[in-house]
């Protein structure tokens, strides 16, 4: 039996590293459920899921960032704007999605890679020899709560939902650096 230096088997060897390891992830994995119109509001609603997304450059960039929006005017053009910050001593103003209202008056959307990139980790892209690298020219938008805003152009109807944005986590900070030792992930 292998045992560690603390004197506990198994937990100081590699093996029981990488199960530790394991363990975090799938945990780190865990979700509540997605949030849900409410029937009984006539007004606009928007709804987000995740409700919380971690700024970890390798995290973000595979998180799918889904907003859902209803009750605005058939076929009008709308932008989602994250604003606010519980942290923050600046005004946060960031351009998050757009699109076309449907035919039902709804309207879903995800917050593109290259969004995530440019507006929330402040980055860019380049290319080299083993093609995009993900440039982390900037610190990320500050972690804490945000509202996020749907406005109809035509219309100016409006609603809203909160998003929490947070700090990378150990596993996250662990999955940037190998992204960096794999040569797609860069800081300046």
């Amino acid at each position: 039996m292998v045992k560690s230096r603390h004197g506990f088997p198994f937990f100081g060897s590699l093996a029981g590293h990488l199960v530790i390891l394991t363990a975090l992830m799938m945990i780190e994995g865990c979700s509540s459920e997605p949030a849900q119109f409410d029937k009984s509001i006539k007004d606009p609603q928007l709804i987000v899921h995740p409700e919380s997304v971690s700024l970890g450059v390798a995290k973000l960039l595979k998180t799918q960032i889904i907003f859902k929006g209803i009750g605005f005017k058939p076929g009008e053009k709308f932008m989602i704007v994250l604003s606010g910050g519980e942290k923050t001593t600046i005004q946060v103003a960031v351009p998050l999605s757009f699109g076309k209202v449907g035919k039902d008056s709804a309207f879903v959307t995800e917050v593109e890679k290259k969004t995530k990139i440019f507006n929330l980790l402040r980055g860019d892209v380049h290319f080299g020899e083993k093609g995009a690298i993900v440039l982390i020219t900037d610190s990320p938008v500050p972690a804490g709560r945000y509202i996020a805003k749907a406005t109809g152009y035509e219309s100016d109807k409006t609603a809203q939902c909160e998003i929490t944005l947070k700090s990378p986590s150990l596993i996250d900070k662990i999955k940037d650096w190998l992204g960096g030792l794999l040569g797609k992930i860069e800081k300046e």
